[in-house]
């Protein structure tokens, strides 16, 4: 069980694949870990040298002090702190809402550290002020239990609760295994983010993949993150995608990711749709 100090923060960390093979480094959205992308992992190993670890107050990773609130720019340094200590000079980045974020974050500070990038169910604002300001003010009195019912409900859709219930209960745990400050925290980067001037100065070629039923980052928002049309493609899955897609469907994202970081720069942006049932396509969750 990996750990790496840096500053203040013990991150928890997991890295496989070939040594010498092309990094990918994963970051998982907000009350999640990386267990998120456990499905997806088996897939890319084989071929990258795949990095993942627990944001700050999340899975395994140490908590913040309480109140102590972080911004984008911050923990997209600790990723790339991470990506030092661990003697990985560049990367392709795999991001997942927040993670999304913290990925254009760190290609657009740090370009010469980022190959490719595939931005999952992000935008270059998520949410509002006010809705990230009630998040904090609900975990930091009461923590994230009163909360978790209408989390998982933007999440996950009921179809996909019913059907597979086990499933839908280890997202809850996962969840609820967040720390207060370390989602206090999340939250505050959140309020605060806003990467339109920052998406100007990415210069590594983007997969953006979004979901029509995504109500934390409504498909419009995700098809227009702010990165120059000569570096962005764009997927979108079908109206009946899930939400929580790449444990339900892991060879999608698998295969998305993969090729992304294997293909040129797209000379022009273009949208498709991707092939996918209720149960998976090729964006990976609803996770804010």
């Amino acid at each position: 069980m990996p750990f790496v100090a840096l500053g203040l923060d013990n991150v928890h960390y997991q890295l496989a694949g070939p040594p010498g093979a092309p990094a990918l480094l994963l970051i998982h959205s907000l009350g999640a870990s990386t267990h998120v992308f456990d499905a997806i992992v088996p897939g890319l190993e084989r071929r990258m040298r795949v990095l993942r670890y627990d944001l700050p107050g999340h899975g395994l990773s140490s908590p913040p002090a309480p109140g102590r609130g972080r911004t984008l720019a911050e923990l997209a340094a600790g990723a790339a702190a991470l990506c030092g200590a661990l003697g990985i000079a560049r990367a392709h980045l795999l991001g997942l809402s927040l993670g999304g974020q913290i990925a254009l974050e760190l290609a657009a500070a740090t370009p010469e550290r980022v190959d490719r990038l595939v931005l999952c169910a992000t935008g270059v604002r998520i949410g509002s002020e006010a809705l990230w300001s009630e998040r904090i003010e609900a975990v930091e009195r009461a923590g994230i239990e009163p909360i978790a019912e209408g989390v998982l409900a933007r999440w996950t859709t009921p179809e996909f609760a019913a059907r597979a219930p086990a499933e839908h209960a280890g997202l809850r745990a996962q969840l609820l295994a967040t720390s207060r400050s370390g989602y206090a925290a999340a939250c505050a980067a959140l309020r605060a983010s806003d990467l339109r001037g920052a998406c100007a100065r990415v210069k590594a070629p983007a997969l953006v993949v979004a979901g029509e039923r995504d109500p934390a980052v409504p498909l419009a928002d995700a098809r227009a993150p702010g990165i120059a049309p000569a570096r962005a493609s764009r997927r979108s899955p079908r109206r009946r995608t899930c939400s929580w897609s790449s444990s339900r469907r892991p060879w999608a994202l698998s295969f998305s990711t993969s090729s992304a970081a294997r293909s040129r720069p797209q000379r022009r942006s273009r949208s498709c749709s991707s092939a996918g049932s209720r149960s998976g396509a090729r964006c990976s969750a609803r996770r804010t």
